[in-house]
């Protein structure tokens, strides 16, 4: 640095010469004595010797300021390496003279110099120059670039340096000085270092895990999509963007404004989504080309561990075949329940356990008691009605039966009715199981038999009434078949027939009737059977007891099955000869 006392001491001598010396400086020195000569040198030594010592003390002062100021520059300096100690990225500022004014320990370690970094300071920068460039993977193209850029004086940002061990740095380079003209070498500059190795291997990594999750849903049979909060699309997989329908749909910005029904319930469900943070599903018909096609859409919001919304992922399937499919059993369960419904018995499908899975109309006729009965047993429903727990238990017990079994169980069930009188129901289980064996349901089947029941009866009645009126008549009445086989017998009170009634079931008539009755019988039913008409005929037993027996037979036609013979018996007066045979029809 220049001496500034020196300075300071010539304007301090000039101004303290007295006037008389300047007025008598060049006057001669003859005249005067010697001792008014020594007086004034001696006036001139004092003087010169009071300002060398305020110039010394003023030199004092100049020492200590300059003592401070270099203090506060070495305090200021070692704060500076202090503070760039702690920076996370690499400083290396070289001052204009080419000499190393701040180095940090990241700056060492991240080009291998030796540590502490405060050991370089003050060195040249050419002493470590091709050791910094030996550590770079282009030794050669990075000292010519960065040489380009000190000459320059040009200044470059978040520069990439692949380095020989293949760590990847960011540096910047800033001048910190103008060269003056043709003085290259003046120029000082800041180097900044930044080891992004860890950065760059994550980012690779994101992107190989971007593009093996993009690949996986580009691949997907789906459209699939991602919308931030202003509803732009984030991602696209390749079926949605060869559909542009879906951008329509949630892009405002893609699309304009809203229009047409199917926009309008798309951004209902967006908004349903976005507002509830639930997901949201529905199935949209899309008409292209006098075609339909069904699409399942679906929206997911996406929440932060906060619980703010982040994103709204959708994705869409083409559910065309299963929606066809879904409708045509729809159709198909709507025409079986109208079969069902309108069939004049009730219909109940149970599930393994005895609960109800179908109703008919018939079953319930209240809409509300079917919808009430579907995962109810007989138990819960008998109680809602008020009805027998007995009646309920032995559902149950032929339930189990009927499973236990593998097989159909029927029983009959007699219901009082409002109005006094009871109402009889045949009843049915019957065992449904699936290829490999287990119980898939038991199908409940009931039918109204009142009427039946009643007729029945009526019939047995009628036919006590006319076994009554035929045990009184005393003749000898057969049902037989066509073939001549008995199908019922009512013995008379004569002896034709030795063994009784049950025991003629199911035999012949030659098996059963005396030999001489057997041919005028057999006559007569083959006559009724070819003319279809009611035949008569007669025969006689040889007497018994000294008396004579003779029989009418009369062979009735009942259906194309059956015939009626009726034989009855006359006694005869006595007669020589063998007994007579006649045979007439009518």
């Amino acid at each position: 640095m220049p001496d500034a006392s020196s300075a300071d001491v010539r304007p301090q001598l000039g101004a303290s010469r007295p006037p008389s010396m300047a007025s008598s400086a060049g006057a001669p020195a003859s005249g005067h004595s010697f001792a008014s000569v020594s007086g004034s040198l001696a006036e001139q030594l004092a003087r010169t010797q009071a300002a060398l010592t305020q110039a010394e003390l003023r030199n004092t002062d100049l020492r200590r300021a300059l003592d401070d100021a270099t203090y506060a520059a070495q305090t200021a300096t070692a704060r500076l390496a202090t503070f760039a100690s702690y920076l996370p990225e690499g400083l290396l500022l070289v001052d204009p003279r080419g000499t190393i004014a701040l180095i940090n320990d990241y700056c060492c370690n991240v080009f291998g110099l030796p540590l502490p970094a405060s050991n370089w300071l003050g060195y040249s920068i050419r002493n470590i120059a091709n050791w910094l460039q030996e550590q770079t993977a282009d030794p050669a193209g990075f000292q010519q670039y960065v040489q380009q850029l000190w000459q320059g004086g040009q200044s470059v940002l978040n520069q990439e340096l692949l380095m020989l061990d293949g760590r990847t740095l960011v540096w910047d380079y800033l001048p910190t000085s103008e060269a003056a003209q043709g003085a290259v070498a003046s120029i000082g500059f800041l180097l900044r270092l930044r080891d992004i190795t860890e950065v760059r291997q994550q980012l690779e990594q994101q992107q190989r895990e971007r593009a093996f999750y993009e690949t996986v849903l580009n691949q997907l049979p789906a459209e699939v999509f991602a919308t931030d909060m202003t509803t732009r699309h984030t991602f696209l997989n390749a079926q949605a963007a060869a559909t542009p329908t879906l951008r329509e749909g949630f892009s405002a910005e893609d699309s304009g404004p809203f229009s047409g029904e199917v926009q309008q319930q798309r951004q209902r469900y967006y908004e349903q989504a976005t507002a509830t943070g639930k997901p949201v599903q529905w199935i949209e018909q899309v008409t292209e080309a006098d075609t339909s096609r069904y699409l399942l859409r679906s929206l997911q919001p996406v929440q932060s561990s906060a619980g703010q919304l982040q994103m709204v992922v959708g994705h869409s399937v083409d559910v065309t075949t299963q929606e066809e499919a879904r409708q045509r059993l729809q159709e198909q369960e709507a025409f079986y329940n109208a079969i069902l419904n309108h069939m004049p018995a009730d219909i109940s499908v149970f599930d393994a356990s005895h609960r109800y899975r179908y109703v008919n109309h018939q079953a319930a006729r209240d809409p509300n008691l079917r919808e009430w009965l579907i995962g109810k047993d007989d138990f819960q429903y008998f109680l809602r009605q008020q009805r027998s727990r007995t009646m309920a238990e032995q559902r149950h017990f032929l339930f189990e039966e009927a499973v236990r079994n593998r097989r159909q169980m029927s029983w009959e069930e007699t219901t009082p009715r409002a109005d006094g009188t009871l109402s009889y129901w045949l009843h049915y289980y019957y065992p449904v199981f699936k290829a490999d064996n287990s119980l898939d349901m038991v199908i409940g089947y009931g039918a109204d038999i009142t009427a039946r029941r009643q007729a029945e009866d009526r019939i047995r009645a009628s036919e006590h009434r006319v076994r009554a009126l035929l045990t009184a008549l005393p003749d000898t009445i057969l049902v037989t078949s066509r073939m001549g086989f008995v199908h019922d017998a009512k013995l008379g009170d004569d002896s034709l027939l030795s063994q009784a009634a049950d025991q003629l079931i199911g035999n012949h008539l030659a098996d059963v009737l005396p030999p001489l009755a057997t041919e005028p019988v057999l006559a007569s039913l083959a006559e009724m059977l070819r003319t279809g008409q009611r035949t008569e005929a007669s025969f006689e037993l040889p007497p018994m007891d000294g008396g004579r027996l003779g029989y009418q037979v009369r062979c009735i036609p009942l259906d194309s099955e059956e015939a009626l013979l009726v034989l009855t018996s006359r006694k005869l007066p006595p007669l020589l000869g063998s007994p007579g045979l006649a045979l007439r029809s009518s």
